[in-house]
């Protein structure tokens, strides 16, 4: 299909009911960004003739073909790769590239050290408590093995401890 042939604005309705009806599946992004992201997809198929008219109506191919596109999309954006696992299938995962090349220069460069929040807590799990002052999330202390009845302890120890604290004062 030529570019010049693609009714733009019948598209980019097309790709706004999709991305209004498939927000929730992509939660990191917003309803423009994922239309954006929609509408690209959407060319692209259509200017490498993927799209059939006698198959069916060009909003039924979008429905059925836009979520594919834009999900490897969104998974690339949010750092996810498809790479081949230990098994030897194709799998989405997310990878971390770590490398203190950085960091030990800048120890180098600069002997101050930068101002981390220390836990003060006794009861807690330290590692727990670093990994949630740092960001991580209970999906990401799991697949770094620690159970959520583990992670769920440990916040019931910290809420008590600091309960405990707020009434002495």
């Amino acid at each position: 299909m030529d570019a010049n042939e693609i009714d733009k604005d019948m598209l980019c309705e097309l790709t706004l009911r999709w991305a209004r009806k498939a927000l929730r599946l992509f939660p990191r992004w917003e309803l423009a960004e994922l239309h954006s992201e929609a509408f690209i997809a959407a060319m692209h198929l259509l200017q490498r003739d993927r799209y059939k008219p006698e198959k069916g109506a060009l909003s039924t191919f979008l429905w059925h073909a836009l979520p594919m596109d834009v999900r490897h999309k969104y998974r690339n954006a949010n750092g996810e790769r498809y790479l081949t696992d230990v098994d030897g299938k194709r799998r989405y995962r997310k990878t971390e590239f770590v490398d203190d090349t950085i960091a030990s220069q800048a120890q180098t460069e600069c002997p101050m050290q930068m101002l981390e929040p220390k836990p003060t807590t006794t009861n807690v799990n330290q590692q727990w408590l670093a990994a949630r002052l740092s960001g991580f999330g209970a999906i990401e202390l799991r697949r770094r093995g620690m159970s959520y009845q583990e992670q769920r302890a440990n916040a019931e120890r910290l809420r008590d401890e600091l309960k405990s604290k707020r009434e002495t004062r």
